[in-house]
């Protein structure tokens, strides 16, 4: 994963010299096939200084009065992050749901201060073509990943990991013909994408 400054490159943006940086900050595709569980609004003043963020985690049993937890796995500068998208897009959210099927420009995974942000602005539309895919995979699902044991193939950014009583929730920018081993077995982008 690129070790970027995100302000280098936002200043790079703005002064039209992207093409100088060391990585073209906006030069990947990616399609939100799914999200983690953890959901929070950043306020801002006008709705274009709004975001939705999101990450791994996971939310209480019903009738229970704790809130969603996050629960990274250790370390948490190594495991921890964050999607961030922005609230000035087109159309209105209502629902985090709506925003599955996305398609937005990004910069990939990129590290802010000790944790990994996944930025995804501007959304571009759905027919674009696509160069890879946000995607989660859930321990009941998709089986255990052994994050210490090398389990990604191909190119593939985390974005977070969370564990928590027996459960596993994971959070991954994936491209095509890359491959995650988990507890089930060798899983490739197709299968992952049909399980979601």
């Amino acid at each position: 994963m690129p070790q970027l400054n995100s302000t280098l490159h936002a200043d790079a943006i703005e002064e039209g010299t992207a093409a100088a940086a060391p990585v073209n900050c906006w030069a990947l595709t990616v399609k939100c096939a799914a999200f983690g569980s953890f959901w929070w609004e950043r306020p801002g003043a006008t709705i274009a200084d709004r975001a939705f963020m999101n990450t791994t985690g996971f939310t209480p049993k019903k009738n229970t009065p704790k809130k969603k937890v996050r629960c990274w796995c250790k370390p948490k500068c190594q495991y921890g992050g964050i999607v961030r998208i922005n609230s000035n897009r087109p159309d209105l959210i209502t629902r985090y749901e709506d925003l599955i099927g996305d398609v937005y420009r990004s910069p990939g995974v990129v590290r802010s201060g000790s944790e990994n942000r996944l930025f995804l602005h501007p959304q571009v539309r759905r027919r674009s073509r696509i160069d890879c895919y946000l995607v989660r995979l859930a321990s009941a699902q998709h089986g255990f990943v052994n994050l210490e044991s090398g389990p990604f193939a191909g190119q593939i950014q985390l974005v977070s990991a969370s564990k928590r009583q027996g459960q596993q929730e994971v959070l991954i920018l994936m491209w095509p013909s890359s491959s995650v081993t988990t507890t089930l077995g060798k899983l490739e982008l197709s299968w992952i994408l049909k399980h979601q």
